[in-house]
């Protein structure tokens, strides 16, 4: 409902590669939700045709948009509109997700948005995804990969072109990672069909599947060349699979919509039913394993120092001496290696029946020069104990979660009367923060406004402003503000106005 948005919903399938090459056949098909959702996919992503949004997972973005800096779709539809569908940069997955979230629901098709945890992208079709290191655990050449999380799109809608029962929701993925019928585009996938491992109907369904459930394999290629397996994870894809309630701004939780409960025997009948192989929940190799290895951390902000705990448990009943390598390294939210951080190797002994603990403290100034945009360490712990057939290797990931930055709009919001906003953020660093800005703006609230901070933000300062505006449209209303500086980008903060409007009866004013 903002300005020239749903004449550029209609822009964008006027410009898809079906429409130009036939456009009577193109409007034809546009009361068909299955065609005009397979062409928004196409069209929300720039490849390979006139689509909106250019993806990019790595810096620099000085050419364009960071995708951590938008806050809402309709800028990135007005600019590519005034640009001549000229591609906007950039855009990753949730940006993507959005784009088609509001094109969709804007064209009259029920659409919400999904993210998906521990996101597997599996690129060879064998419903497993494989990891490749070096015997340093350097990371090789993977085409396969594990998203932190992913986001896509469901929309509702009938399936006239498949059996009964799959219709309902459907996975609709716009973000570019494979070919479709030789576009990059993704779905409609019934999310029923994923539940009961129906990957034979249309459309990418044994793709979607392999998203929430592939199985995670980690293998050492070997100084011979040979594949040594070293772990195996069946149960830690698809996690916390959530969209946005309606009834109000929290996380409602649909895995059970997508996969049968883990280890449940529906679950296993599904897995082979979609050709993947089944492990029993109980492995009795690994219980018979002397020893066992996991790692423990806090929930570090970032800008701060921090201890990961590796343990090392010994349930035999003599000592045990083994080698303990633990790497911690910056990835990407889409699980490109950054660099590494810290490394350490160490011989340890466990005595019998007891558990040792080694810390590897995490500092500041290391993570700082290799950590991404998405503030993300992964953190793999390798353990090699002589007799033993194969080492053992566990892998955490770790958010470093952004400072708080905190909004306030007192007393009561009226159409066009002024209302101020006060914004505060304290510096976590332990170094200045230097161009400091933030960025509000807030549909039916304001157009989009730029502040600068003067001067540096010293370590554990805070800085305040304020920001006047009069609001234009009554109804519940959000405030959205962004701040970005040289070292801390993307902090976010959201508020909630409700607008009301001022009448007047017999010249007397009250609020509605």
């Amino acid at each position: 409902f903002e300005d020239n948005v749903m004449d550029i919903c209609f822009e964008v399938l006027d410009n898809s590669k079906h429409a130009l090459k036939n456009s009577k056949m193109d409007i034809e098909n546009r009361s068909d939700p299955v065609y005009v959702g397979r062409m928004i996919t196409a069209m929300v992503n720039a490849n390979g045709d006139r689509g909106v949004l250019v993806g990019r997972w790595h810096e620099p973005y000085s050419d364009g948009v960071a995708p951590q800096r938008w806050t809402g779709s309709v800028p990135i539809l007005q600019q590519w509109s005034k640009g001549r569908v000229k591609a906007v940069k950039y855009g990753q997955c949730w940006v993507f997700a959005a784009v088609a979230c509001t094109v969709l629901r804007c064209l009259g098709i029920p659409t919400r948005q999904i993210t998906n945890f521990a996101s597997a992208h599996d690129t060879d079709g064998n419903l497993s995804v494989d990891f490749l290191l070096n015997e340093k655990l350097e990371s090789l050449d993977n085409h396969d990969s594990s998203w932190n999380f992913h986001c896509w799109v469901e929309s509702w809608m009938r399936r006239d072109d498949l059996p009964e029962g799959n219709d309902g929701w459907q996975v609709l993925d716009p973000t570019p990672q494979e070919l479709s019928d030789g576009e990059f585009c993704c779905g409609p996938c019934p999310v029923t069909a994923i539940k009961e491992g129906n990957l034979g109907v249309k459309y990418d369904a044994p793709f979607v599947f392999a998203e929430v459930n592939a199985d995670i394999i980690h293998w050492i290629i070997q100084s011979d060349g040979q594949r040594l397996k070293i772990r195996v994870d069946n149960s830690s894809v698809g996690r916390n699979i959530s969209t946005k309630s309606v009834y109000g701004n929290h996380r409602e939780d649909v895995t059970l919509q997508y996969k049968y409960p883990e280890g449940s025997e529906k679950e296993r009948e599904v897995y082979e039913k979609a050709g993947r192989r089944v492990t029993e929940p109980n492995d009795d190799s690994a219980e018979k394993r002397p020893l066992q290895l996991s790692v423990k951390y806090p929930n570090p902000v970032f800008g701060t120092d921090f201890d990961v705990i590796v343990e090392v448990k010994n349930e035999e009943s003599s000592d045990i001496s083994a080698q303990l390598t633990i790497v911690a390294k910056a990835v990407t939210y889409n699980s490109l290696s950054r660099g590494e951080c810290q490394r350490k190797t160490t011989s340890v002994t466990v005595p019998a029946h007891q558990t040792h603990k080694e810390v590897l403290r995490l500092h500041y100034d290391d993570y700082v020069k290799c950590v991404s945009d998405h503030h993300l360490i992964r953190v793999m712990a390798f353990l090699e104990a002589p007799g033993e057939n194969e080492p053992i290797m566990t892998m955490v990931n770790i958010p470093l979660s952004m400072p708080e930055l905190l909004i306030q709009v007192p007393g009561k919001a009226i159409v066009g009367e002024e209302v101020t906003a006060y914004i505060s953020f304290t510096n976590p660093l332990p170094v200045p923060l230097k161009g400091g800005m933030f960025t509000v703006e807030g549909a039916g609230l304001l157009s989009a406004s730029e502040i600068n901070v003067d001067g540096d933000v010293a370590p554990g300062q805070k800085v305040s402003v304020n920001l006047s505006f009069s609001p234009m449209r009554v109804g519940v209303r959000r405030l959205l503000v962004d701040f970005d500086s040289d070292r801390l980008k993307d902090v976010k903060g959201v508020a909630t106005v409700v607008v009301r409007k001022r009448y007047a009866i017999l010249g007397f004013p009250f609020e509605l």
